[in-house]
């Protein structure tokens, strides 16, 4: 919803890019996937939507860091 409506196209194949390993990485990662299906990374999610909903550049921003953070954290644990 966030990146698709900006109709830029290398950024699309790049975030599918990421998403495909991701899941790959995720599938065989013990662990990983529970805590990347729950809730957290959905109001993670919620908080950009929000944030860009309101026009706030920089709460959307700081919630986007906290995201991938986390991301890349859960993927550091493996």
């Amino acid at each position: 919803m966030l990146h698709r409506s900006l109709d830029n196209e290398l950024l699309s194949e790049l975030l599918d890019a990421f998403w495909n390993a991701f899941h790959r990485v995720r599938t065989q990662a013990e662990g990983l996937g529970a805590a990347a299906d729950g809730e957290e990374p959905a109001r993670m999610h919620a908080r950009i939507v929000d944030a860009v909903r309101k026009g706030d550049a920089e709460a959307a921003e700081r919630a986007v860091h906290r995201h991938f953070d986390d991301i890349r954290s859960r993927l550091s644990r493996q």
